[in-house]
């Protein structure tokens, strides 16, 4: 399902890419085992979040300091916020914390 995404470009993700993702962990946040994968719109298209992730896996940009702090929130780890974090990294992280929802 990957080919719903546009393909980053050296490392570097469109804006409106950048936003989905964004929007996936506040997503994430939400969903809760009883519940279907939820989607975000991403470029006028619903995706799920896990292919929002997946898209993001090779991106080099920093996340910014907002979505840090979802993501701490999401992830309950405050390290994640002690240094600069790319969109891979968290990426790699939310990846693995939806198929343990997925599975529960």
């Amino acid at each position: 399902m990957q080919h719903l995404l546009p393909s980053l470009h050296k490392g570097h993700a469109p804006i409106f890419l950048q936003e989905a993702f964004n929007d996936a962990l506040d997503a994430f946040e939400d969903w809760r085992p009883d519940m279907l994968e939820p989607e975000v719109d991403c470029d006028g298209r619903a995706i799920p979040i896990t292919v929002v992730f997946g898209g993001m896996r090779d991106c080099t940009d920093d996340l910014p300091a907002r979505a840090v702090y979802a993501l701490e929130a999401v992830t309950g780890d405050s390290t994640v916020t002690k240094h600069k974090i790319t969109y891979a990294e968290a990426a790699v992280l939310m990846g693995a914390l939806s198929a343990q929802r997925q599975h529960h």
